[in-house]
């Protein structure tokens, strides 16, 4: 009707993938202090943190749980 030759469209709100938020934050900050966390209380403590975390950020949402975590390093 409004007779365009190109158009465009876009997605609200925007939503991160699935894979980006296993992925590291890419924010410098954050980085920074995930290292200082690992050396103050050690790797497998901030890597259980970090699973914690995890499950609060998808609390509310469906989850079919397995009762391990699987980690690639």
């Amino acid at each position: 009707m409004a007779k365009l030759k190109t158009y465009q469209l876009k997605e609200w709100p925007v939503t991160e993938s699935f894979f980006d938020k296993l992925l590291l934050p890419k924010d410098t900050d954050k980085n920074i202090k995930i290292e200082v966390l690992q050396l103050t209380i050690g790797e497998e403590n901030a890597a259980i943190l970090k699973q914690i975390q995890t499950v609060k950020i998808w609390f509310g949402t469906t989850q079919a749980r397995l009762p391990f975590f699987v980690s690639f390093n």
